[in-house]
């Protein structure tokens, strides 16, 4: 329109006169419900005066902001994590509650009012009429706000503080996956499948995992046998039908649209961005694998039963017995003795008589043992034990020690070395044996300068480097762990979060506050705040 009309447009003095464009839009019809227009994926592209971003991240799904108000939330759905990450689209100035390390379990108060108990992976659930800041008390000790007017964004999938946003009321809420149900792919599993096995049914039903807004195919009746187009290929369908999908180019698109052959379309979610599960029904089309999820097709139950026999025995007999016996004896005899004798006694006993005599019995044996050596000789003789013991040891030890002890030293579980690699950085070697102490996957090891020794109580503060034990990620939730082994703490391996932020890294240490250090092996057990529980503390070392 502006290409074909600029030039007429560009001669009009629009001084005092106002123009309304009327945009509207053309579209087929949708099964199970068209997408109107009110798409939250698109509504994010304004400025709010210093937050964090200005536009939706891919899968991410908005619940309301300063242009978009109309849909202010009277229900927000969050899941609890203790692993807080800061906000993509709340700052500070918003939003305290921010990353770090959270209780795995505890209670929170919010606006002074309602409180949950709960623990890492819990869903709340909020009602009520929401005002510019919701605060949050955790474990009765501290507490945050993020922002809840809606002047600045809410998205369902920003994490803010330990908060992730699910949706509210039936917006953006696309559920939590169900135990054991295998993931084809989705925000943290973002490998697109190169094909996905589909089932069709007649009967569709809503998506547990893809709202509306990101997948048109939604409940419904469809047709019993009709025709899909669907990334440049046809099927021919009925109730119950399998195909295979393959993406058109090298992937799946963001959405992939499904043609009926009288016309009607709808699409479903396939970059990943929102999960694709085995089991979902998305409108009529059933995942039924696809990536690493195996494909599991099960046919529907016979309406009589099969003519092969089961592979267990029946808990009857299959048919009554036969008016005459069987000319070969049962294995169990009768529960009775027959009545008539048999017609001739058993044979004879043997009559040959075995060939080789037994050997007679030994006589009583001696007191003192045979002076003969045994039948069969031995490969060699046995050593005679030397009278005296042996000046030197048997063998020599190993020509250098090595640089980390096998296990810690008897006289603690923990055991630190500094030590100098080859581009004159600096790196710290970690032992660790405690096994008798029960390990848990939230202990973690921290250096502390040999000054916070003299604190009350000792250590009473944060770490200047950390890593749980498993060193190279947030192990805090496994099920088990162990209490021996080694790790090496390194700028190119650890974990930004044992390194940033309020913690620093070796080369900090090494250029800015130099000396002695202390490593401690400590547990997180409750709340997330200084002074941990102490299990056993290490040698000094210096930088």
């Amino acid at each position: 329109i502006y290409s074909s009309t600029k030039k007429s447009i560009s001669k009009m003095n629009l001084t005092g006169i106002s123009l309304s464009l009327m945009l509207g839009f053309c579209s087929a019809t949708v099964r199970g419900g068209l997408n109107s227009g009110n798409d939250s994926r698109r509504r994010l592209k304004h400025s709010n005066d210093g937050n964090a971003a200005t536009s939706l991240r891919d899968g991410d799904c908005e619940i309301c902001s300063r242009n978009n108000k109309d849909t202010k939330p009277n229900v927000i759905k969050i899941k609890y994590v203790s692993d807080g990450k800061n906000s993509y689209y709340q700052n500070s100035n918003k939003a305290t509650c921010r990353e770090g390390i959270y209780p795995t379990s505890t209670t929170i108060s919010v606006n002074g009012a309602s409180a949950f108990d709960v623990k890492d992976g819990d869903t709340i659930t909020l009602n009520g009429k929401f005002g510019a800041e919701t605060t949050f008390t955790i474990g009765g000790k501290g507490s945050c706000v993020f922002h809840t007017s809606c002047s600045v964004p809410l998205v369902a999938g920003d994490q803010i503080g330990p908060f992730l946003i699910l949706g509210s009321d039936e917006k953006c809420d696309a559920g939590e996956k169900e135990e054991g149900a295998c993931v084809v792919c989705d925000k943290s599993k973002k490998i697109r499948p190169d094909s996905l096995t589909i089932r069709y049914h007649t009967d569709g039903l809503n998506s547990n995992y893809q709202v509306e807004e990101k997948a048109s195919c939604r409940s419904g009746t469809y047709p019993d046998q009709t025709t899909i187009t669907a990334a440049d290929q046809s099927f021919d369908v009925s109730d119950g039908d399998i195909f295979t999908l393959t993406p058109e180019g090298d992937r799946f698109d963001a959405e992939t649209d499904f043609v009926w052959s009288d016309g009607d379309e709808c699409n479903i979610h396939t970059s990943c961005s929102v999960p694709l599960v085995v089991g979902d029904r998305i409108g009529p089309f059933e995942i039924m694998g696809g990536n690493d999820c195996k494909i599991i097709i099960t046919d529907d139950p016979t309406t009589v039963p099969s003519a092969s026999p089961s592979k267990s025995p029946s808990s009857s007999p299959s048919h009554f017995p036969t008016n005459t016996p069987s000319g070969i004896p049962s294995l169990m005899p009768s529960a009775a003795p027959s009545t008539i004798p048999s017609a001739s006694p058993s044979a004879n006993p043997t009559i040959e008589r075995s060939q080789i005599p037994s050997s007679p019995p030994t006589q009583t044996p001696s007191m003192v043992p045979s002076g003969t050596p045994t039948d069969v000789p031995t490969v060699s003789p046995s050593d005679v034990p030397s009278i005296t013991p042996s000046t030197s040891p048997s063998e020599a030890p190993s020509v250098t020690p090595s640089t980390i002890p096998s296990q810690a030293p008897s006289d603690s579980c923990l055991y630190a070395e500094v030590r100098s690699v080859d581009n004159n950085s600096v790196v710290v070697d970690i032992a660790f044996n405690y096994e008798d102490k029960n390990p848990v996957a939230s202990d973690w090891v921290g250096l502390y300068p040999c000054s916070d020794e003299t604190r009350d109580p000792p250590f009473s503060v944060e770490p200047v480097i950390w890593a749980f034990t498993c060193y190279n990620r947030n192990c805090r939730n496994d099920p088990s762990t162990k209490g021996q082994g080694k790790f090496t703490f390194d700028d190119d391996t650890i974990p930004t979060f044992g390194s940033e932020g309020i913690y620093k890294n070796l080369e900090y240490i090494v250029k800015e506050k130099p000396g002695c250090y202390i490593p401690l092996l400590n547990r997180i057990d409750g709340d997330s705040a200084p002074p941990y529980y102490n299990i056993c503390v290490g040698n000094e070392i210096e930088f």
